[in-house]
């Protein structure tokens, strides 16, 4: 894990949010239905906006985001909404992919969800680049010429 200075170090963030969702309840089943709900709600909103945009700033946003997501869970060595809602539910909770544990028992651990979520942000940021590319390409052709 990569240490970052104050309010950028990972238990600054986690108190932040923690601190955050204490405004709201103190039961820790309640703070992690709220933080998961906002969690995977964001998730599937960021990824339908990449899928249905063709709009280069939205786009270009899009993959700034996702970029600096992915900087921060690999200095902290994973997501740290997860490992807050694992604070919460219990050690064994990897997010959503958790239920895939109750047909293949042990499919998902600690070691496989690194993975999964190395593999699904490649090709998810793949695919937001390339279709930036693509609408700045088609911009460019478009253009009539003088």
């Amino acid at each position: 894990m990569i240490q970052l200075p104050g309010i950028y170090s990972f238990d600054s963030r986690i108190n932040f949010i923690d601190n955050f969702l204490n405004n709201i309840t103190e039961n820790t089943q309640h703070k992690f239905y709220i933080l998961s709900i906002a969690h995977y709600s964001a998730a599937a909103i960021l990824l339908a906006i990449i899928i249905l945009t063709n709009n280069k700033y939205i786009l270009l946003l899009c993959i700034l985001f996702i970029s600096t997501v992915s900087f921060f869970n690999y200095a902290d060595n994973g997501c740290q909404l997860m490992k807050l809602e694992r604070r919460y539910i219990g050690k064994e909770w990897f997010g959503l992919l958790t239920f895939l544990n109750l047909k293949f028992p042990n499919l998902i651990n600690k070691e496989s969800i690194i993975v999964i979520f190395i593999i699904t942000t490649f090709l998810i940021l793949f695919y937001a680049v390339y279709k930036l590319y693509k609408t700045l390409a088609k911009k460019t052709i478009s253009k009539p010429s003088d």
